[in-house]
């Protein structure tokens, strides 16, 4: 069943996503034809996530279509939890061995990154923030849908007079009294969710692809400023160079 909306804008954004969806797609052959075709430990884990995302990014717009907003919600908070794991990856001193620690098991939160802070989720939602400030408010609130909450009462009781003295209780395979507005946060939400990976890894793939170029950008970068490059100013060459 298709999602019943008024709002064509909400099926240009679904559609947006599912093109999106693509693109994770030549991403991953992208990364994996870059450097000659060299594969890195970190290309492993990359590779995990183009497939988790885009197995999401899929779900979340079939769930969308059945207008089951009660389930796609999770998938936007899993989405983020991409992110967050991705973004990990390019915080450490040596992301390669990163990627073989958690290919061998390890959590992600018990590994410290390249400052010796241990990488819980709620630092890297902190430092990822400073990159993209929208997450924190979006962590927080689809951690409700994760956790049986207050959004899942009230998407199964509502009132049905302006006095709130009679109210009605469902159970039901479809959300019809959701309003738009929600759609459209939770989709935006899941754009920008996927817009950010999608950001990320092709800083992997340019400098996958470039090695001394990067190299020579961090050498100097050390030089001025007495530091290693933070996951901003590493990957600002590659937006010089578009």
């Amino acid at each position: 069943m298709e999602i019943n909306v008024n709002s064509d804008q909400i099926r240009i954004k679904i559609e947006k996503l599912r093109k999106d969806s693509i693109t994770l797609i030549e991403l991953g052959n992208e990364m994996f034809s870059a450097d000659g075709g060299s594969l890195y430990p970190f290309d492993i884990f990359v590779c995990s996530v183009l497939h988790r995302s885009l197995n999401l990014t899929i779900g979340f717009c079939d769930l969308l279509d059945k207008r089951n907003i009660i389930s796609a919600g999770p998938l936007l908070r899993l989405q983020i939890d991409n992110c967050l794991r991705l973004y990990a990856g390019f915080i450490v001193r040596d992301p390669h061995q990163f990627a073989i620690d958690v290919l061998g098991g390890k959590q992600i939160s018990s590994l410290k990154d390249k400052n010796g802070k241990v990488m819980k989720d709620h630092y890297l939602v902190e430092q990822l923030s400073s990159d993209s400030p929208w997450i924190k408010g979006v962590y927080r609130e689809t951690s409700g849908y994760i956790h049986f909450s207050e959004k899942h009462i009230f998407n199964s009781v509502r009132a049905t007079n302006e006095a709130n003295t009679n109210i009605e209780m469902r159970i039901a395979k479809e959300d019809p009294n959701i309003p738009d507005e929600l759609y459209h946060e939770v989709i935006d939400a899941f754009v920008y969710s996927t817009e950010l990976l999608i950001k990320y890894i092709k800083g992997w793939i340019y400098t996958k692809d470039n090695p001394e170029e990067i190299q020579s950008f961090k050498s100097e970068y050390i030089k001025e400023f007495g530091k290693e490059p933070d996951s901003r100013a590493r990957y600002s060459i590659k937006k010089k160079n578009e």
